[in-house]
């Protein structure tokens, strides 16, 4: 019979599993948690012309030392799919974003902004997220792979440029290649590159990772997706050989960076402020001569970190992996949903590394948003000792010099 007594233990259990279920929201939030300046000292923060602003994505050249490339997106503080968020009322008028290359290890860098020749049908819809580049060994090109979130009505999906010198000034420029569109992909985010030239396509094109922040792509479904913190998004696998997509990874809150190498994928799991670690396995079937190989998935483990995790980068060298995100969540979100950001605090950053064999995970550096705030992805050079930072609502980048 269902009386009051049981009906007062059937509210708290109710009440159990949603704090139980929320309960991740509360570090998440960051509320009361101190950010203090750490490796903030020798920075250059460089700016150059005023589109060269939230840049979300950044990667290091493959074949240029000291160069990176960023996505960089001029309305992302007016107008940010990935958080459903929308200023912009007269979307015909928006500015495109770009992809902006810069020598950062030169004396006085300068972003230059790569134009794209060809037609691309995304010309005047360009609004870059995510950014990998892959080098061709057999041919000697490059090419950037771009995730693309247009606003006008276009389907989301992958942009893919070759990327050349101008034959007049020798000047780096985008050709446009082609564009890869899937209803499954819609929100993608991310780009982890498989350059094994077995999974290439015919035209070259490398089979990469993907992550796919959201399953509800607007209005009430994707806000009760991100306050409720529910599992529902994915990485996706394209096969370049077949033009096919398929999930591999499932039941993620919020998936966003991805990277690591031949054998080893990184996911960022924002909303869990987790990274997770994975086994990429090729097999090849030894009974059948000649046909192709097979790829596929393992979990090994995964780190938490405090802060909702954003982009990742590794250097497979020392087996290290770079992660930027956000320490304040509450404070990252008012920022981003704000309509008016000039008497605002920017939100602050932070880069940790993570070393795998280890397992040790170390502060590179941690900002109020004093000097740079809103950290999304850091690259760590090695060689030049240098820290370099893009963020999602910052304008330009930030170079810091690496203390151990």
């Amino acid at each position: 019979m269902f009386n009051k007594r049981t009906a007062t233990w059937f509210g708290i259990g109710i009440l159990g599993l949603a704090i139980h279920h929320l309960s991740p929201v509360i570090p998440l939030l960051g509320v009361g948690v101190s950010v203090p300046s750490i490796g903030s000292e020798g920075c250059v923060h460089i700016t150059g012309p005023s589109d060269y602003q939230f840049c979300e994505d950044s990667a290091r050249s493959t074949t240029e030392k000291g160069v990176t490339y960023s996505a960089c997106d001029p309305i992302r503080d007016i107008m940010n799919p990935v958080m459903d968020f929308e200023v912009l009322h007269d979307l015909s008028e928006a500015k495109t974003g770009a992809i902006w290359r810069i020598n950062y290890t030169s004396e006085n860098p300068q972003p230059e902004k790569l134009t794209v020749r060809g037609s691309p049908p995304v010309s005047l819809d360009f609004h870059p997220l995510g950014l990998a580049i892959d080098f061709n060994q057999e041919n000697q090109k490059s090419l950037i792979l771009t995730a693309n979130l247009p606003i006008l009505g276009g389907l989301a999906g992958v942009e893919i440029f070759g990327l050349e010198e101008n034959a007049e000034d020798g000047s780096k420029e985008l050709v446009y290649i082609r564009s890869i569109n899937n209803p499954l992909l819609n929100a993608p985010n991310n780009i982890h590159i498989i350059h094994d030239p077995r999974f290439r396509g015919s035209d070259g094109v490398p089979s990469f990772y993907i992550s796919n922040d959201h399953y509800y792509t607007h209005d009430l479904m994707k806000v009760l997706e991100n306050y409720l913190l529910l599992p529902v998004s994915t990485v996706f696998f394209y096969d370049a050989r077949t033009d096919t997509l398929k999930p591999v990874i499932k039941d993620l809150i919020f998936a966003n960076g991805v990277t690591g190498d031949e054998t080893s994928l990184f996911v960022a799991e924002t909303n869990r402020m987790v990274v997770r670690q994975y086994e990429i396995r090729i097999k090849e079937d030894k009974d059948n001569e000649g046909s192709a190989p097979t790829i596929s998935l393992q979990y090994v483990t995964k780190k938490s970190f405090p802060m909702a995790v954003d982009n990742l980068s590794y250097d497979s060298s020392i087996k290290e992996v770079i992660v930027a995100g956000h320490p304040k969540g509450l404070q990252f979100l008012q920022y981003t949903f704000s309509e008016n950001k000039e008497n605002m605090t920017v939100p602050p950053s932070l880069v940790m590394s993570w070393d795998v064999q280890s397992g040790n995970v170390k502060k590179l550096f941690s900002d109020d948003g004093t000097v740079y705030g809103t950290s999304t992805t850091a690259l760590r050079d090695s060689e030049s000792e240098t820290l370099f930072i893009s963020g999602l609502l910052n304008r330009g980048v930030l170079v810091c010099p690496l203390k151990e």
